[in-house]
């Protein structure tokens, strides 16, 4: 049978076999659409992908499973500085005989004079050399930031003694002004040394000297008989020698001053 046959045999085919075999072929075409079946699998892959991938570069940290708690805070205690206590009543003042002033010598060709500033001072005696309590109705003397001493050609301190003074006035050079009722200064002047030198010579009873004990530092008080009250007071502190001649001024600012250098503070507490 060739092509001609077919074609000469389909003359004798109902007509509803062919209708029904047109109708059966139009079924098949529309009821399976694989097309956007295919369109729509690719669709939830692009929209699936597209949820996935923020979190493949930002991995969430999952939380701990225990609870997490901060320390209690609380606000840092008041500082309040510490009060020095100086019973008064057992300071021990011995009688001071004379005061006399010493006198140094020096040769010019081993020696000479330079001056130091407060801040080399300072570092030469690892502290701050003045009181930390001045009473309030004296002040500074203005050559209280520097100071002259003795050193060798090497420039090692030969004689380091210092002289800070503290008076109620001051004429226009800067020396202490003397009062009209007892033509004497108000105020004190402290003289410091680490090599010992102190200056003015006090001399005093041995035979009966008392001490003083302000903290662990032994303080050798004493009082001079003129027409107005004068102290001294001897001691040594931190390597430092200090020499305290103190006029017209009362026991208790003098024990203040003094308790002030061994604490270093000016929180001092003056008992009866």
């Amino acid at each position: 049978m060739d092509g001609k046959d077919l074609i000469y045999g389909m003359g004798f085919v109902d007509e509803k076999f062919v209708e029904e075999a047109e109708y059966a072929t139009q079924i098949r075409r529309t009821s399976f659409p694989w097309k956007y079946y295919f369109v729509a699998a690719c669709f939830v892959c692009v929209i699936s992908v597209a949820m996935l991938i923020p979190n493949i570069f930002d991995t969430p940290v999952a939380p701990p499973d225990y609870e997490i708690t901060l320390p209690y805070q609380t606000d840092p205690a008041p500082y309040y500085p510490e009060i020095h206590q100086v019973n008064v009543s057992q300071v021990r003042v011995n009688d001071v005989q004379s005061v006399s002033e010493g006198s140094f010598l020096y040769d010019p060709e081993v020696h000479e004079i330079i001056t130091w500033t407060m801040d080399e001072i300072t570092a030469y005696y690892g502290r701050n050399p003045i009181p930390a309590y001045i009473p309030n109705t004296l002040t500074a003397s203005p050559y209280n930031e520097s100071a002259a001493v003795l050193v060798d050609k090497s420039g090692v301190a030969v004689n380091d003694l210092i002289y800070f003074d503290f008076y109620h006035e001051y004429d226009n050079n800067g020396n202490p002004l003397l009062d009209t009722e007892n033509g004497a200064k108000i105020g004190f002047s402290v003289a410091i040394s680490k090599i010992g030198m102190t200056g003015d010579c006090v001399y005093v009873d041995t035979n009966n000297l008392e001490t003083t004990y302000i903290g662990d530092t032994a303080v050798i008080l004493g009082s001079m008989s003129t027409p107005y009250k004068r102290y001294t007071a001897k001691f040594q502190y931190g390597g430092t020698h200090y020499l305290i001649i103190a006029d017209q001024m009362q026991l208790e600012e003098v024990v203040k001053v003094v308790a002030s250098i061994i604490y270093e503070s000016d929180n001092i507490s003056i008992l009866n």
